[in-house]
């Protein structure tokens, strides 16, 4: 399942973010309001697809571009903003980096975060093997996390020595092979302090990939096809989830409302949400957007009064 970070300091803003995209089929959607709180969130798990405003508390959004290239993660972002004059000019220009201008409709925001999560033609500019190399050199302590064709599993370097390497059920020089010379692999690197119990990995990291790559040369020639470690069918293709019969149109209404409020019409925002209110009053969203929009001054003058 694909993970979305939303980085979003105003509150109303990010609970309708995040429920219009965790409607998404395959989509796992976290959300945070400032750059250490996104950062505490990347730490434990980085994201696929990183959706973030630029104005933040404290730090800029745009400050996460070099916390992501630290941790050795080639993450997308997806930059919303309304300041484009005064932040476009810090922005990299990379295929990787989006910028949108506020107010955007949620559904255009839905559109795009699927074009960054769907799986591109673009090789990854480093291989497994670049990562490992780079690690043995610096003597760092990483974790190598490796998604490929029909694979997921990691690789663990100990002060630049081959440590673990666990793919399925497979451990050890197993995993080690189908992993380092897995083809169009999406890579993530972290720093780690603590190592895996077990130590499956026990010759220098240099012999291990001249025997590994002959492996692969042999079986290549052989015919026979490598890396294909799982029988089971491949994860479904991200796509839009069906949206649900409507009953009492209180479906309909809700997104109305929370269309509104990404793209910041206030005033059909609260029409839409009052009258969703008045079909399910306890709905927790209801009552939190609208109680949101009396705060700003949004609400009508005959509601105030």
């Amino acid at each position: 399942m694909a993970r979305v970070l939303i980085v979003e300091d105003e509150v109303m803003l990010r609970s309708s973010l995040a429920r219009g995209l965790a409607r998404l089929e395959g989509v796992e959607v976290v959300d945070a309001g400032t750059v250490v709180e996104a950062l505490a969130l990347i730490d434990a798990r980085p994201p696929d697809l990183v959706l973030s405003d630029i104005d933040l508390p404290e730090r800029t959004g745009i400050e996460l571009l070099g916390e992501l290239a630290s941790r050795g993660l080639r993450t997308p972002v997806i930059f919303m903003s309304a300041y484009l004059q005064a932040y476009g000019a810090l922005i990299p220009r990379h295929a990787d980096i989006e910028v949108l201008e506020k107010p955007i409709a949620l559904a255009e925001i839905r559109e795009r975060v699927l074009a960054k999560l769907k799986p591109s033609d673009e090789p990854e500019p480093f291989s497994v093997v670049d990562f490992l190399q780079l690690a043995a050199m610096g003597r760092r302590s990483v974790e190598i996390q490796v998604v490929g064709e029909g694979l997921s599993g990691t690789i663990t370097i100990h002060e630049g020595n081959a440590w673990d390497a666990r793919v399925g059920d497979r451990v050890g020089l197993a995993a080690f092979d189908a992993l380092a010379w897995a083809p169009r692999a999406r890579i993530h690197c972290r720093t780690i302090a603590e190592l895996p119990a077990e130590r499956s990995l026990h010759d220098p990291l240099e012999g291990l990939l001249m025997r590994s790559a002959q492996r692969l040369d042999e079986e290549t020639r052989d015919g026979r096809r490598v890396q294909r470690l799982s029988s089971a069918p491949p994860a479904p293709a991200i796509a839009p989830l069906e949206e649900t019969p409507e009953d009492d149109g209180f479906d309909a209404l809700l997104d109305e409302g929370i269309e509104a409020v990404v793209t910041r019409d206030w005033e059909t925002a609260w029409r839409a949400l009052s009258a969703a209110e008045v079909l399910q009053p306890e709905h927790p969203l209801v009552k939190t957007n609208l109680a949101r929009l009396r705060e700003l001054g949004y609400a009508p003058a005959a509601e105030e009064e």
